[in-house]
């Protein structure tokens, strides 16, 4: 926004310029507009985006809570987006790991290997984030819709 106001008046000055010398005595008689930012959509906006900033870096107001699955990509993904976060002074205290198979059935040799493969992966994500606390999230039968579903999530969040 910085940059886009500087060109932006660096442009009105030019054409300033450009008025005065075409018009001559008559660009003084209808003259230029003062303040040429006061009131203005963009630097409004820039004020807006400035006390976004403040509340989004605030941890007393703000915390981000990252979801993600337990699968290796989603894990790298997640690595670059929390550093990314942090790296902006966004706070980051919990991640959720979504979709977890609890409740394989032992007969079932593809459920108990997804369930050991997400224990896991885990297991990985606490290494790779420590200091951060990981809640785990069980996968449902079908989409979380509704408010039993969603109580369900609820209840196994640690606010």
């Amino acid at each position: 926004m910085d940059a886009t106001l500087a060109v932006r008046r660096q442009v009105r000055r030019i054409a300033d310029s450009t008025r005065r010398v075409m018009f001559g005595p008559a660009y003084y008689a209808v003259g230029s507009r003062a303040e040429p930012d006061a009131n203005d959509d963009l630097v409004e906006l820039k004020s807006r985006m400035e006390r976004v900033k403040e509340i989004v870096r605030d941890p007393d107001r703000t915390e981000f809570r990252v979801v993600l699955l337990p699968e290796a990509m989603a894990i790298r993904e997640t690595r670059r987006f929390v550093d990314r976060l942090r790296a902006f002074d966004v706070p980051v205290r919990t991640l959720l790991v979504n979709g977890v198979l609890e409740d394989a059935d032992d007969r079932c040799d593809r459920c108990r290997a997804r369930r050991a493969r997400h224990e896991q992966r885990l297991d990985e994500i606490r290494r790779r984030f420590p200091g951060l606390d990981v809640q785990r999230l069980p996968a449902l039968d079908g989409e979380a819709r509704g408010t039993e579903s969603l109580a369900t999530i609820a209840d196994r969040l640690r606010i």
